[in-house]
C-alpha cells in the first residue's frame, strides 16, 4: 500500500509531465520490439548509434526524452517506424469502408473456389 506522501506526490504531477512518461515509456517498448525482432543486443544498437551501453541502458528505462533526429536514427538502424504517424494511418470512414467491401467481394470468391476445390477432390 503506497505512503500517503507518495499518494500526495502523485496528485501533483502535471498532466502533461505524465503524458511525456507515458510516451516515453512507449516508445522504449516499442524500441525494445524493434530490437527483439531483429535480434538486436542493447551493445550492438549503442555501437550502430555511436552511443555507449549505457546511454542506451537509460533510454531503453522509459524515461529519456527522445529528440526526433533519434528518433529517425533508431527507425533507420532498427528498419521500421518506432512512431506512429497520422500519415501512416490516412484511412477514411469512406476508404475503409470500401476496403472491407473489397475484402468481402475476395473472401466470397475464396469461398468459391474452396468449394469446388473440394468437390474435385470428392469425385
Amino acid at each position: 500500500m503506497p505512503s500517503k506522501i507518495f499518494e500526495e506526490a502523485i496528485k501533483t504531477v502535471k498532466p502533461e509531465n505524465e503524458a511525456f512518461i507515458k510516451m516515453a515509456i512507449d516508445i522504449s517498448k516499442r524500441i525494445q520490439e524493434l530490437m527483439e525482432a531483429k535480434g538486436m543486443k542493447q551493445n550492438e544498437l549503442a555501437e550502430a548509434l555511436g552511443k555507449s551501453p549505457s546511454e542506451i541502458s537509460k533510454w531503453l528505462s522509459g524515461t529519456h526524452n527522445f529528440t526526433l533526429k533519434s528518433i529517425g536514427k533508431l527507425e533507420v538502424i532498427l528498419g521500421a517506424p518506432v512512431l506512429v504517424k497520422a500519415t501512416d494511418h490516412p484511412i477514411n470512414e469512406k476508404e475503409l469502408l470500401a476496403r472491407i467491401s473489397t475484402l468481402k467481394k475476395e473472401l466470397e470468391q475464396l469461398e468459391i473456389l474452396a468449394t469446388r476445390a473440394s468437390m474435385i477432390i470428392q469425385k
